[in-house]
This record gives structure tokens, C-alpha cells and sequence, in this order.
């Protein structure tokens, strides 16, 4: 296995080298202390298999940063461990295509279950987040009183219901058709109606959007 660290702090990046070498004794890791030396990192790389970056970071702005690494590395999972719980700057990130967002402070077990999750196919959001998400007015909701006009939330089948609380959980589509005992082909189907009714781009926004909407509990 061979990761990139993008982080511009040494010790940061030490623990979770320290973290990695649990999970695979034999993984190679590549540090980046700034945008600029990761990118150029991953450029010159045959292959990864996967990046943990910072979105707090020299060398330029972490959009732009991004969009180049998944431009250029399209199924490459790219993973944001950061210090931020800003709701708008995590929206963005997915947006552009992180595979998932780990807070830093998190424990080394969350991290370690957390790419676990990623290297299975799956997205990983923190539960914390999705409360927060639920809890807050988001932007797109009326300004008065910031309540959710009742006929704007989806009408969900009872089998959205259930592939939504798994795809919630970061289950892959392969899981969820084990889980639910359907096929893999009908549960694309249905994430991908789940989306639209959502309006959302990529699963883990519609989950998001769920959590804002009160369909998925928290």
C-alpha cells in the first residue's frame, strides 16, 4: 500500500505514519508539507492507493489543490483529516470528490475503521457531523425562523428508506445488497433515485441532505 500525507505539521504526520504502519506493516508513505510538494509528490508516483491531506495548508488554495488531484487521479481516494467543522467547506470538498472527512481529533481507532470503510468502497463521514448538519439551518432553507417547508423533504419508498440508512453508515453497494438480500444492480437503482429526490451530486451529499431533512437518524 502507498499513501500520501499531506499535512504542515511533522507531528501530525508522524502519528499517523505511526497509525498506517498498524493497519500495513509494509506501507510505503510519501509526506507533503505544503500543496505544492504533495501534488508534485503524486505526480511523480506510478501509483497510490491512497491521500490523507489537510485542507490548512501552504502553497495554495486547497479548492484548487483538490481539483487538481482528482482531475488528475480520478479513482485515487482522497481523504481530508482536518482541524475544520465548517459545514460549507466540507460540502465543497465532496463536491469536488473526497472519498471522505476524518476530523482531527479523532481517535486512532475512528481512523483506522474509518479507511477501513474508504478501502471497502466506502465514504466516511463522522457522525458528529451529520448531527451538527441536522441541528443546523443550512443555507438553502427559508430565513424565517429557519424552518424546513414540510413539502420540499422527499417522499422516500420504504427500500430508499433503508438503502439511504445504509449508504448513511458508508456501506458500499456491494454491503447494502448483502445486507438487504437484493441485487447489486437494484441497489444502484435506488441510490441513484435517492439522489435525484435529494438533488444531491454524489452519495455522500444526499446523505448529508438527508441528515438536514430529518430522514436518517442520528
Amino acid at each position: 500500500m502507498k499513501v500520501l500525507i499531506g499535512d504542515d505539521h511533522a507531528l501530525f504526520r508522524a502519528g499517523l505514519r505511526l497509525q498506517l504502519e498498524q493497519m500495513d506493516e509494509n506501507v510505503q508513505i510519501l509526506e507533503g508539507s505544503d500543496f505544492t510538494e504533495a501534488l508534485r509528490l503524486a505526480e511523480e508516483q506510478d501509483s497510490l492507493d491512497l491521500v490523507l491531506i489537510d485542507l490548512d495548508m501552504p502553497g495554495m488554495g486547497w479548492r484548487d489543490a483538490l481539483r487538481k488531484l482528482h482531475d488528475r487521479f480520478q479513482d485515487l481516494p482522497v481523504v481530508v483529516i482536518s482541524a475544520s467543522d465548517d459545514y460549507r467547506d466540507i460540502s465543497e470538498a465532496l463536491d469536488i470528490g473526497i472519498a471522505g472527512y476524518i476530523p482531527k481529533s479523532s481517535s486512532g481507532e475512528i481512523l483506522m475503521d474509518a479507511l477501513k470503510l474508504v478501502f471497502s468502497g466506502g465514504t466516511y463521514l463522522p457522525p458528529a457531523l451529520l448531527k451538527k448538519v441536522s441541528s443546523e439551518r443550512a443555507p438553502q432553507q427559508p430565513e424565517a425562523g429557519g424552518e424546513i417547508d414540510p413539502e420540499s423533504v422527499p417522499v422516500l419508498t420504504p427500500r430508499q428508506q433503508e438503502v439511504l440508512v445504509l449508504l448513511a453508515k458508508g456501506q458500499s453497494n456491494k454491503e447494502i445488497a448483502l445486507a438487504l438480500g437484493i441485487s447489486g444492480a437494484t441497489v444502484k437503482i435506488h441510490v441513484r433515485r435517492i439522489l435525484s429526490a435529494l438533488k444531491a451530486g454524489n452519495r455522500t451529499k444526499a446523505v448529508l441532505e438527508a441528515a438536514r431533512l430529518g430522514l436518517i437518524p442520528i
